[in-house]
């Protein structure tokens, strides 16, 4: 499976992905740390400034959209609300999916 996940991420260093991996969550992080798209509370004004990109198709754009909205879901273990931890993790609800084609 690492191997078909490094195969997918060639910017990434294989050994990187197949040697140092310690879990899924590892390497998800390490992607989004090689990309720039580590999603923090402070982040989210940073929605409004995604766009098409000249050599990029419209359903990269709505897959990006897609995951910065989910990656600001809240988490038990994540981001907080008005500096509070929530309880349970936060579901993706119809109204926000449907966020991303208003862009």
């Amino acid at each position: 499976m690492l191997g078909q996940i490094a195969n997918y991420c060639p910017t990434i260093s294989r050994s990187t992905l197949l040697q140092n991996s310690t879990s899924l969550k590892f390497i998800w992080q390490t992607i989004r740390q090689h990309f720039g798209f580590q999603v923090t509370d402070a982040q989210f004004i940073d929605f409004s400034d995604m766009h098409l990109a000249v050599d990029e198709c419209p359903e990269d754009l709505c897959q990006c959209l897609m995951v910065f909205v989910e990656d600001s879901l809240l988490c038990a273990n994540g981001l907080t609300h008005h500096g509070e931890r929530v309880q349970e993790d936060e579901e993706l609800t119809p109204t926000l999916e449907n966020v991303d084609s208003l862009f």
